[in-house]
């Protein structure tokens, strides 16, 4: 992992080769193709990995130290629930939160109720409000068994993301499920995941069908991420249908996603980098070329607010992030040749933005987005600074 400061190059990992390093031959194991779980494997040990002086960014919370890429050792060994329960089925659920008030309670009531019996979830804070810190305290009053990471800024969604997977390793969980504050979960949403990752593929990460919370519409049954289609709208390119008890897709929406644990972490988590949208997309791309496949199950369901694209509910965060991330997702997995498709595509679809913003008079969302453009050419990372408070 890397720092996720302002002004970060953005770099190649070992996606580039298309393959998982060295260190973690098959990190599925030999159950993930005799009808297994996955295999998980020891987390590293207190000593390893990096050290607060090694480079490594470093998360102060008060809730446990954590270190991007080597486990958090303050936070105590949560319980799986139910009698009998299996280690190698055991999943780690992390919801991160960041200023969801109502919202991210009603996330957090659907994953306390799922019936799936060998659970146990962490929460990553990324330093909200007051208010919904403290909305958040009294939620957890009466779930004692619900772990709070309390982070002491936003260090963005990627970078919690990766707290909560080095949470699941410290805990021996072959699975985690990474799920956003704005998603409900149907209660038997996890059973059905869990159900179809037990299967000789070699699925790396699965997830739902999404639907509208407010409207019921699909919203999707798998995306298609392909470096020829990074540019091209999701709506004209997803799957329209799911085959049961899963389909093997190309992409998957980030709201909840079931992931291999050691499998992710070996390829090096979430793009910190990014901060905020693409990391799934990037994620993703990155399995996919290790040789691993991912699947929908498409009697898993989760409720999601619905799309936010550019021009519906952006902000100049938003609008910066997703133009910036969009370039550096393209330059660290287009070869030249893809250029050919997606140059056109992507430049059409920035205009085509831009244009929607002018004839709304929405200055701060145009010069927003062409920052975006500029960092994104440049290949600058990081948590964007802005003149506002969006992403403090």
């Amino acid at each position: 992992m890397r720092s996720s400061g302002a002004g970060r190059r953005f770099r190649g990992h070992a996606s580039r080769a298309g393959g998982v390093p060295e260190r973690a031959v098959d990190p599925l194991g030999s159950a993930g193709q005799s009808g297994g779980i996955g295999q998980c494997h020891p987390a590293a040990s207190p000593g390893a990995g990096a050290s607060a002086g090694s480079g490594r960014r470093r998360f102060a919370t008060d809730g446990g130290t954590f270190f991007t890429g080597r486990p958090c050792q303050t936070l105590s060994r949560c319980v799986p629930r139910g009698p009998g329960v299996n280690e190698a089925d055991f999943v780690v659920v992390c919801v991160v939160t960041w200023n969801g008030g109502e919202v991210a309670l009603h996330c957090l009531e659907s994953v306390v109720a799922q019936t799936y019996p060998n659970f146990c979830t962490v929460v990553v804070d990324n330093d909200s409000f007051p208010a919904d810190r403290e909305a958040l305290r009294t939620w957890s009053v009466a779930h004692p068994d619900v772990e709070i990471v309390w982070n002491s800024a936003n260090v963005g969604f990627a970078a919690a993301a990766n707290q909560g997977l080095e949470y699941a390793r410290t805990q021996g969980a072959p699975w985690m499920l990474l799920v956003t504050q704005d998603t409900v979960l149907e209660p038997d949403a996890l059973n059905h995941l869990v159900d179809a990752v037990r299967g000789p593929e070699r699925i790396a990460i699965a997830g739902p069908v999404v639907v509208d919370r407010g409207t019921g519409q699909v919203l999707s049954l798998g995306e298609r991420t392909s470096p020829w289609l990074l540019a091209f709208p999701r709506r004209l390119v997803r799957y329209r249908r799911a085959d049961s008890p899963y389909r093997l897709v190309t992409g998957l929406v980030g709201c909840c996603l079931l992931l291999a644990t050691e499998l992710v972490h070996a390829l090096g988590g979430f793009r910190e980098e990014l901060f905020a949208y693409y990391e799934e997309v990037d994620l993703c791309l990155r399995v996919r070329a290790a040789g691993y496949r991912i699947a929908i199950v498409p009697a898993s369901c989760v409720y999601h607010d619905g799309w936010r694209g550019y021009l519906a509910g952006a902000t100049p965060t938003s609008a910066l992030l997703k133009a910036r991330n969009l370039l550096l997702v393209s330059r660290e997995h287009l070869r030249p040749w893809h250029w050919v498709v997606v140059g056109p595509s992507m430049t059409g679809l920035f205009l085509a933005t831009m244009l929607g913003f002018v004839l709304r008079r929405q200055w701060r969302l145009f010069g927003a987005l062409c920052r975006g453009i500029w960092m994104g050419v440049r290949g600058h990372g990081g948590k964007p600074r802005l003149p506002c408070s969006e992403c403090e």
